[in-house]
């Protein structure tokens, strides 16, 4: 790195709608500029490149961490603030409310935090576009269209925000194909949640915040597609579909691990579609967390642990064609609680160490030509097994805590019941 550019600066650029000025600021690193004899009625945002971070208030512009050669823009519209983007770190805070017109790209060389400091952005039939890094703080974006409102393919960071696009369409909120980072933030979708796709590798983080969408709130759907999907903690929940989705996707790895916050999963959908759902040859989802304090079809009963809730049909975790192991937490079926069905893959793999499994009908269910392997956990449900298929086989160790009228159906032969199984 250049030692000049490393430095403190004794002035600052101001650009104010493309007029330049300079502001002497002697030994000190911020800058207190009086904007009062400025008409800065339409300005909608400030800038500072070199990592200097800017605040409005009456008409005082102040700029802390002033380096060698920061300029500050203050512009009328984000659009042409984003156009004048360098390489180094820029802060970006909003004034007001605004509503953009065109899409609003971030290249490769951006990297930028943008503070919408309480305001919303509309969006109107238009799309945020990131290929650089990008982190997105404090605010609402509104989409009304059947439209994406974000494409990721560098890496993003939401958080403190709030995503709505209340409008019934078949698109996502975020489209991911880079690395994306989701914290106390919300997504509100009248379609998918968040889409994770691409054919190289692609990153999706959620610590915390809530994802309700209509559809799926998290997939990941090409063939193609490599890439990961870590679930830390929140509230993800589906109306009308599987919540967490892998859909034709060879090499995807889900983790839904348990770690301080709080995790709700469910789908509410009256048919079969489950709260989370491999579909995929190549697909391997690890499930891990506490027992649920409760797990209801209201989430917030659920103030600790891991609860994921499935209202009917396949219920909680279906595993058609890949490999799930499950080691702790909470999971209620209204149909059966964990079910492994409809798949032609011999490898499929239903592992469980731990957990509590609950349903008013069938705790674990088997309908596939793989195997079910439990060897810890407690299910409390009228039959505790059903094995469908002459093809699969449920292992199980007979010393599990079960309700004690429950039962095994089915073809009960290949229900083997093994008093040392072991699951490693």
């Amino acid at each position: 790195v250049d030692k000049e550019e490393c430095r403190f600066d004794s002035k600052v650029t101001i650009m104010i709608n493309g007029n330049r000025q300079e502001k002497e600021i002697g030994t000190n690193i911020t800058a207190t500029i009086d904007l009062s004899s400025v008409d800065i009625s339409n300005v909608s945002n400030v800038s500072c490149n070199k990592g200097a971070v800017p605040t409005l208030e009456n008409n005082t512009l102040t700029i802390d961490n002033i380096m060698m050669g920061t300029t500050c823009y203050i512009n009328d519209s984000l659009e042409s603030t984003v156009q004048s983007l360098d390489n180094s770190i820029t802060n970006i805070i909003l004034l007001k409310d605004i509503n953009v017109e065109t899409d609003i790209s971030f290249f490769e060389h951006a990297n930028v935090i943008l503070d919408l400091r309480s305001h919303i952005i509309n969006m109107n039939d238009i799309s945020l576009l990131n290929s650089g890094k990008l982190v997105i703080q404090n605010g609402t974006f509104i989409e009304s269209t059947d439209r994406n409102l974000i494409f990721n393919s560098g890496n993003l960071s939401i958080k403190n925000c709030t995503m709505q696009n209340e409008y019934e369409s078949n698109q996502s909120l975020v489209y991911n194909t880079g690395k994306l980072d989701f914290e106390q933030s919300e997504i509100i979708s009248g379609g998918f949640g968040i889409d994770a796709n691409d054919k190289e590798n692609f990153e999706v983080n959620i610590y915390s915040g809530k994802i309700d969408a209509r559809r799926c709130a998290i997939r990941a759907k090409q063939s193609e597609v490599t890439g990961k999907i870590n679930i830390y903690g929140g509230t993800l929940i589906s109306a009308e579909e599987s919540t967490v989705s892998l859909l034709e996707s060879e090499n995807v790895i889900v983790h839904i691990e348990q770690n301080k916050q709080p995790i709700y999963i469910a789908s509410y959908v009256n048919s079969w579609h489950p709260a989370v759902n491999n579909n995929t040859t190549g697909g391997v989802i690890y499930i891990n967390g506490t027992e649920a304090n409760q797990c209801t079809s209201n989430p917030d009963d659920t103030t600790s642990g891991l609860c994921i809730y499935g209202e009917t049909g396949n219920g909680a975790i279906r595993n058609a064609k890949g490999k799930v192991y499950i080691s702790g937490g909470t999971f209620y079926g209204g149909d059966q609680a964990i079910n492994s069905s409809n798949g032609s893959n011999l490898d499929t793999k239903v592992v469980i160490t731990g957990g509590k499994i609950l349903s008013p009908k069938i705790g674990v269910l088997s309908h596939n030509i793989g195997t079910i392997k439990i060897c810890g956990g407690s299910i409390t449900a009228p039959v505790a097994l059903q094995q469908t298929l002459d093809t699969g086989h449920i292992y199980y160790n007979n010393n599990l805590l079960r309700n004690d009228d429950s039962t095994f159906s089915g073809i009960t032969a290949n229900i083997i019941l093994d008093e040392n199984l072991s699951c490693n």
